[in-house]
């Protein structure tokens, strides 16, 4: 892997240019502060030729599972997000850690954890007040908790913005279909 993607090394953020649609690659594990100073400056510089950002990272900012992870959440947030929210671009977050599926929004960005392609799938809350989902979910033999379908995500660039299509099917299921769908219009 490092002879051929020799930039990915721990705590090393890139970027990569898709038309008007700035991908960002973070990693939430190793020296937060250090990458929330570089997306800054890095968000600055894209705001003159990008409509976009998409951010991808592995653990979640926010999550409604059962087990969340106060504090690194709020690292991450004070860190990684804080710059996003503070920038004229269009922007989507997503990650993974968290198994399952979960679509939130909050200060106006939409956050996708998507990471329900394998392993054992986290319970989420029975309250989630923040999650916009909508689709189905599988069945669960813990009352007061919910899990959703194994997963993967389709996004693409349309010419009025971001759309996103959820994919995914639960433990029993033989046939892959439509879970969740959504567009972000770009802010200009």
């Amino acid at each position: 892997v490092r002879a051929r993607f020799p930039w990915l090394e721990p705590g090393l953020p890139y970027e990569v240019g898709y038309g008007d649609v700035a991908l960002v690659f973070l990693d939430s594990e190793t020296r937060l502060a250090a990458q929330g100073r570089w997306l800054a400056r890095r968000l600055a510089g894209l705001e003159a030729r990008h409509a976009a950002v998409v951010v991808f990272m592995h653990r979640a900012p926010y999550t409604d599972t059962t087990e969340p992870e106060p504090e690194r959440m709020h690292a991450i947030r004070a860190h990684l997000i804080a710059p996003l929210r503070r920038t004229s671009l269009t922007t989507l977050v997503f990650s993974g850690h968290e198994h399952g599926y979960e679509r939130l929004r909050f200060d106006g960005i939409d956050f996708v954890v998507t990471a329900g392609g394998g392993g054992a799938r986290e319970r989420l809350r029975a309250e989630r007040p923040h999650d916009v989902y909508t689709g189905p979910d599988c069945r669960h033999e813990h009352a007061g908790t919910v899990l959703r379908p194994f997963n993967y995500v389709l996004l693409r660039r349309t010419s009025a913005g971001l759309e996103v299509r959820t994919r995914g099917l639960c433990r029993n299921e033989v046939e892959v279909g439509g879970i969740d769908a959504f567009r972000i219009r770009l802010r200009r």
